[in-house]
């Protein structure tokens, strides 16, 4: 009976050694669950860190989209006046555009009619230089001979205007030409009547010398030039040319009436 009871003892003693292994199980199991649950807490921050900065990222995005957006519409309404003033400032440009072009017209017109009486007033002065011209000419005509004898000791008997017929067929309208001698021999005067002379006249008068020259075969020739005034270039072109300036104020001098243009303080060349 007394081993009995030792024997019931001895079989109610807890296994300590199975209960430690299956609690270290249980606390290795337990480890590992929490190692898994760390791994997936740092993995749910780190995606919830990288959600919230892309959100931060496209919030930026939207907040810059936004501010362009906003500048994109006030630069479309400053285009938008500026569209407007320009277009106003066109309207403005064809009204006067148009009113130009009614000015224009009227001031064509005006023309037109200030052309007709230039033509008009053109033809009045030609016909009194004409007048003058031709007056002054034949003043020369008659004192020409007696200057040039007392002058130049050449004596001429008749001066003439004169056509001279070119080889070419053209001709050449001199106002005074005339064939006298000097110290015995021939020689010809050649001469141009010009109210205001110019250097043009004076270059245009030798160059018909040049033509003229040939038309007399090596005989002298005086050119010269009477003028109530002469410019400065004239006087030049002459010099340079050869070409004797006659005042028409030396012919009058030598008119028997002794006209009051003789006084010898009237200088037509300096009115």
């Amino acid at each position: 009976m007394h081993k009995r009871k030792k024997a019931l003892k001895y079989e109610a003693k807890p296994d300590l050694s199975g209960m430690l292994i299956r609690d270290n199980t249980y606390l290795d199991s337990g480890l590992e669950g929490l190692r898994e649950l760390s791994i997936g807490y740092r993995e749910i921050q780190s995606a919830l860190k990288k959600n919230s900065e892309e959100h931060r990222i496209n919030a930026e995005d939207h907040r810059k989209n936004t501010e362009e957006h906003r500048i994109n519409a006030e630069e479309h309404r400053k285009n938008s006046e500026e569209h407007e003033r320009i277009f106003n400032r066109l309207n403005e440009h064809s009204e006067a555009l148009k009113e130009l072009q009614n000015n224009t017209r009227d001031l064509r017109n005006d023309l037109l009619e200030m052309r007709k009486s230039l033509k008009e007033t053109n033809r009045a002065v030609a016909a009194l230089g004409n007048i003058i011209g031709y007056s002054l000419e034949d003043l020369a005509k008659i004192i020409l001979p007696k200057w040039l004898k007392s002058e130049e000791n050449i004596i001429v008997h008749n001066i003439t205007r004169k056509f001279t017929k070119l080889s070419n067929g053209a001709e050449i309208e001199t106002n005074f030409v005339g064939k006298g001698t000097r110290n015995g021999r021939p020689i010809v005067v050649i001469g141009e009547a010009k109210t205001r002379t110019y250097r043009a006249e004076i270059n245009t008068f030798q160059r018909y010398l040049q033509t003229l020259i040939q038309k007399y075969h090596g005989i002298e020739i005086y050119p010269f030039f009477v003028s109530y005034l002469y410019h400065d270039s004239a006087k030049a072109a002459a010099h340079r040319h050869g070409i004797r300036l006659i005042e028409s104020i030396t012919l009058v001098k030598l008119t028997p009436s002794g006209l009051i243009m003789s006084s010898p303080d009237y200088n037509p060349c300096y009115p």
